[in-house]
């Protein structure tokens, strides 16, 4: 037996699926897990009126797409032969916002977290800036960073912040 906290599975959800993201893998297995870590979290916030901001950085056009995959991945009661025109391009907005909850709830982020966090303000400067840690100087400037493909920017950036 395994005893599991809330914050251990937020954790542990939400890491697994940011390795998954940087490695390229199931875009369905990982906006299930980052689903499922934000809705713990928005659970727990709840009890500490810390709330998701997803629909707050989303783009409108994505917002209907967001609710529809979260329970087209977890449920089958209405149509079981449905198909879904999925948008994998939602879910780093799920998986920040996650990490935010995580980080609003427990005052810390894990080293996958941060550097999803960097990666994704990296890309989407109208969210948030980014300050880069003066770890990563030796990586280049935030630009040079930016034009690195995902896996590139983990293999770089995720090694120092893991030290």
């Amino acid at each position: 037996m395994e005893a599991v906290t809330k914050k251990d599975a937020i954790r542990r959800q939400l890491d697994t699926a940011i390795w998954l993201w940087f490695q390229g893998e199931d875009s369905v297995s990982i906006h299930t897990l980052a689903c499922s870590a934000l809705k713990v979290a928005e659970d727990v916030g709840r009890k500490f009126d810390k709330r998701p901001m997803l629909f707050e950085h989303l783009p409108k056009k994505l917002t209907k797409h967001a609710i529809a995959a979260q329970g087209f991945f977890k449920h089958a009661k209405d149509d079981p032969h449905a198909t879904l025109n999925f948008d994998p391009g939602i879910t780093p907005y799920h998986i920040y916002d996650a990490a935010n909850c995580y980080k609003s709830l427990y005052h810390h982020l894990t080293p996958l977290m941060t550097t999803f966090i960097l990666r994704f303000l990296l890309l989407n400067p109208s969210i948030g800036s980014v300050e880069l840690p003066a770890s990563l100087s030796i990586c280049g400037t935030k630009g040079s960073l930016s034009e690195m493909s995902d896996a590139k920017f983990f293999d770089t950036v995720f090694p120092i912040l893991n030290r």
